[in-house]
């Protein structure tokens, strides 16, 4: 449940682009309809994956490549992440 967050907001970032690609860019709409569908998606995709790792607790190989998607997922956040902080 903690690679959840950061693979949603890889996940939510990647939908988010590709939603608002024909926004129009007058004054930063596709901007802030990007950040918007970002924060909305987020949300979703979070709750989501919690729900469907609290109903496959008992299928522990499920639940390991889960885990590993969850990771390759969240690299990109991650790397984001020290950037920002360097």
């Amino acid at each position: 449940s903690v690679l959840c967050l950061p693979a949603s907001f890889t996940v939510a970032g990647y939908a988010a682009t590709r939603i608002t690609q024909n926004v129009s860019n007058f004054e930063g709409g596709a901007g802030y309809a990007a950040l918007w569908w970002i924060v909305i998606l987020t949300c979703a995709f979070c709750g989501l994956s919690i729900v469907v790792c609290a109903l496959l607790r008992k299928r522990t190989a499920v639940l390991a490549v889960m885990t590993v998607g969850f990771a390759v997922l969240s690299v990109p956040t991650f790397r984001l992440i020290h950037e920002l902080a360097t």
